[in-house]
């Protein structure tokens, strides 16, 4: 059964054709991937409403009302907050099968924004907390999702710790291909359809600090650029040592 459509006026959706689109891209985080069920407590299931983003559209604001939660079926999403400053800082960047928009107040503490095109499921917060409340499959497949993005906030922590930009560089990637293992994407190729600039503003470093890391990292053989839209991981054992601050 078909969640009813919830509009969105001031965040324009992308073409009908969006999902036909997406699926015609050639790098995996771009595919389409399996679609999470939400079973309510009236015992029907709620598949979300698909809706789709442009590059740059923001998806929801921070401090707009915490009325719906998302799971991204293709794309990548960024989940970032301006500081006082006018700097801004990229908490996550939700991938395919992933699940972001939980907020523990009525309030979003983060803006979400496409960082690619983006094809996303979306429920009202209500039918969330419904499902998890009244059907246990539902509720141990969320929280277990859940718990997976904490664990990855916390090791975007310990990343942001490190002192050396080619350490923080070098965990990013790993991360990333383990998150591309786990959902199903293979592991030593990463597509990389964001700017080097969320990368820079993920990892606390400057754009131009990100791209000479890489650089060097490509010099010395630990990767490689494929076709302009993927990283290649080439020696991962080099790249671990880098990561721990061993000498490679």
């Amino acid at each position: 059964m078909q969640a009813p459509p919830i509009s969105l006026p001031s965040r324009p959706a992308w073409s009908p054709a969006s999902t036909a689109a997406m699926e015609g891209l050639e790098t995996p985080e771009a595919r389409p991937g399996p679609q999470v069920i939400i079973r309510g407590r009236d015992g029907h299931d709620h598949p979300g409403t698909e809706i789709t983003f442009e590059q740059n559209q923001t998806i929801y604001f921070e401090c707009d009302p915490a009325e719906h939660c998302y799971h991204v079926i293709a794309g990548v999403v960024r989940i970032c907050k301006e500081t006082e400053d006018g700097r801004r800082q990229i908490a996550a960047f939700p991938t395919r099968g992933d699940l972001f928009g939980w907020s523990g107040g009525r309030h979003y503490a983060y803006s979400a924004e496409a960082a690619t095109d983006v094809v996303l499921l979306r429920w009202p917060r209500a039918v969330i907390e419904a499902a998890i409340a009244n059907d246990r499959e539902t509720g141990h497949r969320v929280l277990s999702l859940l718990f997976r993005q904490l664990a990855d906030t916390q090791n975007h922590l310990m990343l942001l710790g490190r002192m050396h930009a080619r350490e923080r560089v070098a965990s990013f990637l790993l991360h990333r291909a383990d998150h591309h293992e786990r959902n199903g994407m293979g592991s030593d190729r990463i597509p990389f359809r964001f700017c080097r600039r969320d990368m820079a503003d993920h990892l606390g470093l400057t754009t131009e600090t990100v791209s000479r890391v890489m650089s060097a990292m490509k010099r010395r053989g630990l990767i490689d650029f494929v076709c302009g839209e993927s990283v290649q991981i080439r020696d991962r054992q080099a790249l671990e040592r880098t990561a721990e601050g061993l000498p490679g």
